[in-house]
């Protein structure tokens, strides 16, 4: 319980636990956060960015607390291993791993921006699963040669403000 907080740029190797009551603060503007372990933000915890650029190696992320800030998580897993994240919510989100895929297994939210910059692998939305912009207003890109996939109805990411889906890039529809 209580309020933890980052200074500079941190390395966690192993899994990171947020639990009801508790709070896990990054220092604005001068903390970034290397997650090399799974994260869970449990219900009623609270992950505050502090407007840093975050990365996690993890295989999985789980938020059903609370994630509060304007900064950014990159997902940048490599050497094909594949990473999962269960329902979230974050502010930016980056998806730029190396060979591996992004697995969506729940309802994601994103409050800014979704990028897919993935080489050698892409992102695959599950069946049931969702990735929408709390407020119509960011932007989802998709690069050039990257794909995303879409299993099942209405998972293609939904209520952006603008779609930039590249030349050479693909969405793959399934179900």
């Amino acid at each position: 319980t209580g309020v933890k907080s980052t200074t500079g740029v941190i390395t966690i190797l192993g899994t990171t636990t947020i639990n009801s009551g508790a709070t896990f603060a990054a220092n604005p503007s001068v903390s970034n956060i290397d997650f090399r372990g799974n994260v869970t933000i449990n219900a009623g915890g609270t992950f505050v960015d502090g407007g840093g650029n975050h990365t996690f190696l993890g295989s999985t992320w789980t938020g059903t607390g609370t994630y509060s800030g304007t900064g950014t998580v990159s997902f940048v897993r490599q050497g094909g291993q594949n990473q999962t994240i269960n329902t979230s919510t974050f502010n930016n989100l980056n998806f730029s791993t190396g060979g591996g895929t992004v697995i969506i297994a729940g309802a994601i939210t994103v409050n800014g921006d979704l990028n897919v910059t993935s080489t050698n692998g892409g992102v695959n939305i599950n069946i049931g699963s969702t990735i929408a912009s709390s407020n119509g207003v960011g932007t989802f890109t998709l690069s050039s040669g990257r794909s995303i996939t879409c299993l099942g109805l209405n998972s293609f990411p939904a209520n952006f403000g603008v779609y930039d889906l590249q030349p050479t890039s693909t969405v793959l529809y399934s179900g």
